[in-house]
């Protein structure tokens, strides 16, 4: 999260004032905080061809500070394997109600493991298909492709 509302989490969730999130403070940030990001698919929208992917259960979260940000990170397991060279693959990053930007870690975004993975590349670009936020936003996706 950018600076602001890294702040916002800082002061409503930061316990002891020290600049860090403890155990127990992360526990409340993702009961709390966290949690009420499930509404809108915890901001994180995967596609399969045409369908969008709803109701998955994030795993292992955690909360860590870069800098003077705020980063949620966690775990987004599909419900069954897919093959991308068979099937599109899109990700998309967005909050429709009130416009956070989020975009994907500059260094390694996606990481490709497994047989076949050498064959596999993603590309970074404007989803001009949907736009939100007064109509003036498109979210960045990340598409793979096999």
């Amino acid at each position: 999260f950018d600076e602001f509302f890294s702040s916002i989490l800082f002061e409503d969730y930061d316990a002891n004032h020290n600049r860090q999130f403890e155990p127990n403070e992360v526990t409340t940030i993702e009961k709390q905080a966290f949690a009420k990001t499930g509404e809108q698919n915890w901001f994180t929208h995967i596609k399969l061809g045409d369908k969008v992917l709803k109701g998955l259960k994030p795993q292992d979260f955690t909360v860590e500070i870069r800098k003077k940000e705020v980063v949620y990170r966690f775990l987004l397991s599909l419900p069954q394997p897919v093959d991308p060279k068979t099937v599109p693959v899109s990700v998309n990053y967005y909050e429709e109600s009130f416009y956070i930007e989020m975009l994907p870690p500059k260094k390694d975004p996606v990481r490709f493991e497994g047989d076949g993975s050498l064959a596999c590349s993603f590309k970074q670009d404007e989803d001009k298909s949907f736009k939100f936020y007064f109509n003036s936003v498109s979210p960045m996706r990340i598409s793979l492709k096999c």
